[in-house]
């Protein structure tokens, strides 16, 4: 490209700087005083390596700067693996998050085509959408030293990338949920072994929110008042006291905080068509 044209393309990037909201190729070229076809030419260009965006506008095709970030400063900063592949899907760039957990070193894979390369890592995601964008998960069996369960789970994103040579390649950010989805497991297992218990108590038990709505009755609390468990929820622990009983059981709450999470003291309930004394223990979650 001679210096002329350098300079063309460059009055053009700098006039889209001084209009982020975007400009129409006539708009740039009555602005430029350039003829409509040669700026159509170069903002083909410019499209190609990634320096601006389009969007058509009705019947009007307008430009838009694009602000580019350095590869090599999402590579060197990200805590996410990241893998880089040309048009080809050669291995172009990698980072070190993608090198630990495939204890392979650059040498190993760059330049190579990932069709070739061996490893779980590498085998799912050969098996991924390569047309697709969404963010797919990947379930793996991948041992590390630091990890004898070896069952890892992973968040991958495929994103196209321009080079400054106009190829087209493809990014793929690959984020290790396997904490995540290990505490959410947990957590579910957690719950269920409560829930198992409670449910088995011959205590009354519920759960309720400061403002008094039911979340969790168990089985004899539902047996107690002759509803389901559906029947509970959206409900007012609250309105289950009345008169003077509800204003004791609501300072009975309110009691709770501080040095003192747990209380136990006796309140009466109606049920049915008699008066109950019950004996409540409120713990503060």
């Amino acid at each position: 490209m001679n210096n002329h044209a350098e300079q063309r393309i460059e009055e053009i990037r700098n006039l889209l700087k001084e209009n982020p909201r975007g400009m129409s190729i006539s708009e740039i070229a009555e602005r430029l005083g350039m003829k409509r076809n040669i700026v159509s030419g170069d903002l083909n260009y410019l499209e190609r390596l990634g320096h601006v965006e389009m969007q058509s506008i009705g019947t009007s095709k307008v430009y838009f700067p694009t602000t580019k970030i350095p590869i090599t400063g999402i590579l060197n900063y990200s805590t996410d693996m990241i893998l880089i592949l040309d048009d080809e899907r050669k291995i172009i760039e990698v980072n070190v998050p993608f090198l630990k957990m495939t204890g392979k070193s650059r040498q190993e894979i760059l330049g190579k085509s990932i069709e070739d390369c061996s490893g779980t890592l590498f085998a799912a995601i050969k098996g991924m959408e390569q047309n697709g964008d969404e963010i797919q998960n990947l379930t793996l069996w991948l041992p590390q030293l630091d990890d004898p369960r070896g069952i890892r789970h992973f968040r991958a994103k495929q994103l196209p990338a321009v080079f400054e040579d106009t190829r087209q390649g493809t990014m793929i950010m690959i984020e290790d949920i396997t904490d995540q989805i290990r505490y959410r497991d947990a957590l579910r297992l957690s719950e269920a072994q409560y829930k198992a218990i409670v449910e088995d108590q011959t205590d009354l038990i519920f759960r309720f929110l400061p403002n008094g709505v039911i979340t969790y009755v168990n089985r004899i609390f539902r047996e107690t008042f002759g509803k389901e468990d559906a029947e509970f929820r959206g409900e007012n622990i609250y309105t289950y006291f009345p008169g003077q009983s509800r204003i004791e059981f609501l300072a009975h709450v309110h009691d709770i905080k501080g040095e003192t999470p747990v209380i136990t003291r006796v309140h009466t309930i109606p049920i049915g068509n008699e008066i109950r004394s019950f004996s409540l223990t409120i713990r503060a979650i």
